[in-house]
């Protein structure tokens, strides 16, 4: 184990795979690719620019935060809703409190990358990978 608790690559556990242009969904891609092509303060600044884009939660989530699941394994309160159109199109919601400018910020990578995109293509992991079961059956 490593010192966050993630169990290390080895014969058992190859670790993590590299993310390649292949595997991601594309407006995920296009959003790694501006992180990648930037310094590191300045991707600091993109990362709080998705925090501020993060929008905030429809009525029925802000009146009801029981229909929200909460995000256990994040050290500050983040809160998740998905929802599919008859038309397979997903949209994400989060909540995430304004102290948490990281945590809104990587949501708001999440919500700028994946709402609105087909149920299908809501994973960024290629549809052929067998852990890809998450989004594909909702």
């Amino acid at each position: 184990m490593d010192r966050v608790g993630e169990q290390r690559a080895g014969p058992d556990h190859p670790g993590r795979q590299p993310v390649t242009a292949g595997t991601l969904n594309p407006r995920l891609q296009e959003i790694a690719d501006d992180f990648n092509a930037m310094p590191g303060k300045e991707r600091l600044q993109l990362l709080l620019e998705f925090s501020a884009e993060l929008p905030p939660l429809p009525g029925r989530y802000a009146a009801d935060h029981d229909l929200l699941e909460p995000v256990p394994e994040c050290q500050s309160p983040l809160f998740l809703a998905v929802e599919v159109d008859p038309d397979a199109t997903v949209h994400l919601f989060f909540d995430a409190p304004p102290e948490a400018p990281t945590t809104r910020g990587f949501a708001g990578i999440l919500h700028a990358g994946l709402d609105g995109s087909p149920r299908t293509r809501c994973s960024p992991r290629p549809a052929s990978s067998p852990a890809n079961s998450d989004c594909r059956t909702w």
